[in-house]
């Protein structure tokens, strides 16, 4: 009979030990998902943004503005660096006339 009661205390005591840490753990994991939930939607907001700044920037004209700035050199006359009265050069547009 003492052996018996002994058993049920050990029993019970390893129960009472599982339940608070399971408990502890659902606490923990409650916590945990509402701040992953958080994190989640500030990173939908971010997305959705980068997205309709992509849709503005990548549009049908898109490949006409890179070919302009590509070529936007070619109606340039060259440059030479030319050192002025400041002390400093500056790029100015080379004189073939001379």
């Amino acid at each position: 009979m003492i052996v018996a009661a002994i058993l049920i205390c050990i029993f019970s005591a390893a129960s009472a030990w599982f339940l608070y840490k399971l408990v502890r753990y659902q606490k923990d994991a409650w916590i945990v998902s509402s701040n992953l939930h958080a994190e989640l939607s500030d990173a939908n907001k971010k997305a959705e943004e980068i997205m309709a700044f992509l849709k503005l920037t990548f549009n049908k004209d898109f490949a006409k503005k890179v070919e302009d700035v590509i070529h936007i050199k070619e109606g340039m006359p060259p440059t030479v660096k030319v050192l002025c009265d400041d002390g400093k050069y500056h790029d100015l547009p080379e004189d073939r006339g001379f």
